[in-house]
């Protein structure tokens, strides 16, 4: 290189910006009893805060639960496995294996994330 010519090259380091790598760490997230679709963005909110990490949502109070939020959890239980963590429920209540069999679905569309 002359002395007229400039070093353009440039050096990123996005180690930063790449998630932390997975220590085994489970984190745990228990939701609402009513899932509604006023509450969908705390939903939201609350899971993404829990990302690339694995985690276990407990839905054992869940008594009501409207479609955005089912969705919601469909939404990031593909995330999960696009990030490669695991998402797993520990419990589900009663009333909300009657909501997913009225939509046609059951717990493990919500892990999977894909439907049938």
């Amino acid at each position: 290189m002359t002395d007229q010519e400039m070093d353009l090259s440039i050096d990123l380091d996005m180690s930063d910006l790449s998630p932390a790598l997975n220590s085994g760490e489970q984190s745990n997230l228990a939701i609402d009893a009513k899932l509604s679709g006023e509450n969908v963005e705390a939903l939201i909110s609350d899971i993404l805060a829990l990302r690339y990490k694995d985690l276990n949502i407990d839905a054992s109070a869940v008594e009501q639960a409207d479609t955005p939020c089912i969705e919601a959890l469909i939404s990031a239980s593909k995330q999960w496995a696009l990030d490669g963590f695991s998402l797993t429920f520990s419990a589900i209540s009663e009333n909300f294996i009657a909501i997913l069999s009225t939509l046609g679905l059951d717990q493990s569309d919500l892990e999977t994330g894909e439907l049938k």
